[in-house]
């Protein structure tokens, strides 16, 4: 959604990049939800998703 919303350019674009990091970095680790195989709660991968931020 940045992305489009900033043109795929700018301070929105490299948002966009360093939250999609994110995310991968952490779907990587322990930290999974139950319908990705783990037992993490929403709060959980939220948190975990934001450190790795």
């Amino acid at each position: 959604m940045l992305s489009f919303l900033t043109e795929d350019s700018g301070a929105g674009a490299s948002a966009h990049d360093a939250i999609v990091t994110a995310i991968e970095k952490t779907l990587k680790g322990a930290t999974l939800t139950p319908d990705l195989g783990g037992e993490a709660s929403t709060q959980t991968m939220g948190d975990a998703i934001l450190a790795n931020l």
